[in-house]
């Protein structure tokens, strides 16, 4: 039997895992206590449940002394490459137009491992007095909302003793986050009609006088979204870290050499409690044994790596088939499967089928798992075998120019997420996963 008609012999259970960008452990601790301030209701809805470590080759940007071209050197291999800045920062549009040293200030982070591009005080001045404007403008206009409506907002109002139009510098004298925050709250609140005693209907009566001016606001709002306006009202135009440009391919042609960054797996685990009830920021946050091991064994050249998953059980094979006959088969067995897995049970096996697949060095207990004696693992296979053939895992990741492996996934076989499936086949005597097809490529 060809491996086609094995993959289409009988179901199998698909699980599609979305994977979070890497990180570093200085960020997962600064990810860690954003999280410990989370309300109850927002922990829940984080549905991180599998996480992976990895030793990764140190890559650092060297002193920004040439501006137009970043040096990179890998620590481990002594090999440099070179971000093409300047390149980076010319407009797509005008190509013609090239950038000035003197227009930026660049610097990088103590660790060597985050680019910042901030303009210089110049043109810092010329930005933020438009910015300025814009948030005056829309001030202005929620001023006007609120008095029609007869509603008084004392965090929109404080700015009135604060700002002085006719000041050019006022931007420059104010916190403009704050001002920025204050203003959008605002408007948020009068178009969901938050404010105590209005009703929708004069609310939805008074904006439509005003929508000419709203749709300007929501253009400024976007427009704003994406610059990051520092403490001291600096403008940072883009921040960089240096696993951004090297994992993922669309910095690809910035970069003098580019070569897939390759991850040793060195564990896989889970957190799900009693019906998700936990995740991984509980589990890891408060203390795990097998990271603290890594981060002490860790060699001088390398450094710890971490990405967690949120589990999707619904195939989305659909978008991801060529073949017209694969995808009539595949649209008959998303309309016929009932499929009654529990959460539990995809975590449980889908972390079973990555330890077994890559067998990380710290994953002792279960990567040389036999199945002949009585345990979860074999009571989870047991209660879904009757119904499923084995398992598909599919990772989606932002990050494509990478390499999985692991000491027992040699790189020659290493996962590539943008190419490969894990496909398991349980074998009749539930003695262990068998891979059925190693490196599944779309059909």
């Amino acid at each position: 039997m060809d491996k086609k008609s094995q993959f289409l012999d009988k179901y199998f259970l698909e699980v599609n895992l979305c994977g979070t960008k890497f990180i570093d452990m200085k960020e997962f601790y600064a990810q860690l206590n954003e999280y410990k301030n989370y309300s109850a209701e927002k922990k829940k809805q984080v549905r991180l449940f599998l996480y992976s470590a990895y030793y990764v080759d140190k890559y650092r940007f060297e002193s920004a002394k040439n501006w137009k071209k970043i040096k990179i050197t890998n620590k481990n291999t002594n090999q440099d490459t070179y971000f093409d800045l300047e390149k980076y920062l010319t407009p797509k549009e005008s190509s013609s137009i090239r950038p000035k040293e003197t227009d930026y200030n660049i610097s990088i982070n103590a660790n060597g491992k985050e680019l910042s591009v901030c303009y210089s005080p110049e043109l810092n001045k010329i930005n933020l007095h438009i910015i300025g404007e814009r948030l005056y403008d829309a001030y202005s206009l929620l001023d006007s909302i609120l008095a029609d409506l007869e509603v008084k907002d004392e965090e929109v109002q404080k700015w009135s003793t604060t700002i002085d139009p006719s000041d050019d510098d006022f931007s420059q004298k104010i916190d403009v986050n704050s001002f920025y925050e204050d203003i959008k709250i605002g408007y948020t609140k009068v178009v969901k009609a938050q404010y105590p005693n209005i009703d929708r209907d004069k609310v939805n009566c008074i904006l439509e006088q005003y929508k000419e001016g709203l749709d300007t606001v929501i253009f400024n709002f976007k427009v704003l979204s994406h610059l990051n306006i520092k403490q001291n009202n600096q403008i940072e135009i883009l921040n960089l870290s240096i696993w951004d440009i090297l994992m993922n391919n669309a910095y690809a042609s910035y970069l003098s050499v580019s070569c897939p960054v390759e991850l040793d797996t060195k564990y896989i685990g889970q957190a799900f409690g009693d019906n998700g009830s936990r995740n991984i920021y509980d589990r890891i946050g408060k203390g795990h044994e097998h990271i603290q091991k890594l981060i002490a064994t860790c060699p001088d050249s390398k450094e710890l790596a971490l990405n967690f998953f949120s589990l999707h059980p619904k195939s989305e094979m659909l978008g991801q088939a060529k073949d017209p006959k694969l995808l009539e088969f595949l649209k008959a067995i998303n309309e016929n499967k009932q499929d009654d897995t529990t959460p539990s049970q995809y975590v449980n096996l889908t972390e079973l089928g990555l330890i077994t697949y890559f067998k990380p060095s710290d994953n002792i207990a279960l990567k040389s798992r036999t199945f002949n004696a009585p345990n979860d693992d074999l009571k989870t296979i047991n209660e879904i075998n009757s119904k499923y053939s084995g398992i598909i895992i599919s990772m989606y990741l932002n990050d494509d120019n990478i390499k999985i492996f692991s000491e027992q996934r040699p790189l020659s076989e290493a996962f590539i997420p943008t190419k490969s499936r894990i496909q398991y086949k349980f074998d009749s005597n539930l003695s262990s996963l068998i891979p059925l097809i190693k490196q599944y490529r779309e059909i």
